[in-house]
């Protein structure tokens, strides 16, 4: 599994500087090549690729050799291809040893100096956001992102413009994604391929590194979804995290806070998402996808009862599962999951802003049937719904993220 993360001239020290991620270290180059095939073809056009892979724990000694076979049968000279090899860990430390040089420059001056504009839709990604130091919030960012400029500029813009400042950046050299963690009441979800991530990078022991979250999010209570004993397989690519049924928790999982129960009582709401397949796809005939879909569906089902019942913060979980519409042909799914949640309290307001997909006559009756059912669950749960309109469509099946993920919520105030 792969991510493509480009990286622009920063300071005149990279020209082209493409970033293959790899979550493990199995993937097949042909593959990863193949994921990619447009975009490499067209730089390779005009100019050389420089590409480097990055692996969790060892590199594989056969992995150049491989890759090289999976260029020349693209057709690219091999020649104009540069290909470096690295782990995790030591890349994190050549990046941490350039930002003692670049920590007194503002971002804004990087850009204007190198006519850069960095683009990027996706807020929730770059870092996580902490109360403290005294008045001031920390964002708790990877220095490993600061490989994708527009992610690590994000970070610094807010510490840098704020007046009276608000902000502080605080790199770490932990490696997650801020999408990957989910924040309640005194308590966090984090998925277990960010735990997983730094264990093999860093060498370090599962509880330490479980220990050294918690700590860093100063929370009273650290839930882990997923493990690290039900390994998903590579490939078919269906979205699927290493341990996880979906690369993110904020794609199938929606913490909504309290709510009333029929008896009076408060509960914690939980939304999980449960598996559905586009219209068409119900069945296909792949030996490889169909086991896939299986264990997908059945992680989702078991997420979903794990939580159920569990203590998170002062309350006790109550799970409701909504659709997670998987469209087979990209990979990727239509996801309600990824919405925001504004809730004042078990007795007060609460409105849910969802990703609208439905915004043609056109869309398929799968797609409009499983966002009416997820309408009528909120609502049942004495939710507002707000449709929000945007392209989301084309951001769920082209660049496997919607409204959450464009989001970040940089302030939170406590239930009435």
């Amino acid at each position: 599994m792969a991510n493509l993360i480009a990286l622009p001239e920063y300071r005149g020290r990279i020209a082209d500087f493409f970033l293959l991620t790899f979550l493990r270290d199995d993937g097949n180059p042909a593959e990863v090549l193949a994921t990619f095939d447009g975009i490499l073809k067209k730089l390779h056009s005009t100019r050389d690729v420089n590409i480097l892979v990055t692996f969790s724990k060892d590199i594989p000694t056969d992995f150049e050799e491989k890759f090289r076979e999976a260029v020349t049968d693209k057709g690219m000279n091999n020649g104009r291809v540069k290909l470096q090899l690295m782990t995790m860990l030591s890349l994190c430390k050549v990046i941490q040893s350039a930002l003692v040089e670049l920590e007194s420059i503002s971002p804004q001056t990087i850009c204007n100096e190198n006519d850069l504009i960095p683009r990027t839709v996706f807020a929730q990604d770059p870092f996580s956001v902490l109360e403290g130091p005294g008045d001031l919030n920390s964002l708790l960012n990877p220095i490993y992102s600061y490989l994708n400029f527009a992610n690590s500029y994000m970070g610094l813009c807010l510490a840098d413009d704020a007046e009276p400042p608000s902000f502080m950046v605080r790199p770490t050299t932990f490696l997650f994604n801020g999408a990957n963690t989910l924040a309640g009441e005194n308590y966090v979800l984090i998925g277990s391929d960010s735990i997983v991530l730094n264990v093999e990078s860093h060498g370090l022991s599962w509880e330490k590194v479980r220990d050294d979250f918690q700590g860093y999010y100063g929370v009273d209570q650290l839930v882990e979804i997923g493990g690290e004993k039900e390994e998903f397989p590579a490939f078919p690519y269906c979205s699927q995290g290493r341990f996880q049924p979906v690369y993110h928790l904020d794609m199938y999982i929606t913490l909504c806070g309290p709510v009333e129960n029929s008896k009076g009582e408060k509960e914690e709401l939980v939304l999980v998402g449960q598996l559905e397949r586009v219209e068409g796809t119900e069945e296909v005939e792949d030996p490889l996808l169909e086991p896939l879909l299986r264990q997908i569906g059945k992680s989702l089902d078991k997420t979903a009862k794990e939580l159920n019942g569990k203590k998170l913060g002062a309350r006790t979980c109550r799970v409701v599962r909504v659709p997670l519409l998987l469209d087979i042909s990209t990979g990727n799914y239509f996801s309600w999951n990824n919405c925001l949640v504004e809730n004042f309290g078990a007795e007060k307001e609460k409105i849910l802003y969802m990703p609208d997909y439905v915004i043609e006559e056109k869309s398929e009756d799968k797609l409009k049937a499983c966002q009416k059912k997820f309408v009528e669950t909120v609502k049942q749960e004495g939710f507002e719904v707000v449709p929000i309109e945007n392209d989301f469509a084309y951001y769920a099946m082209s660049m496997r993220g919607s409204l959450h993920c464009m989001v970040k919520v940089l302030r939170r105030g406590e239930y009435d």
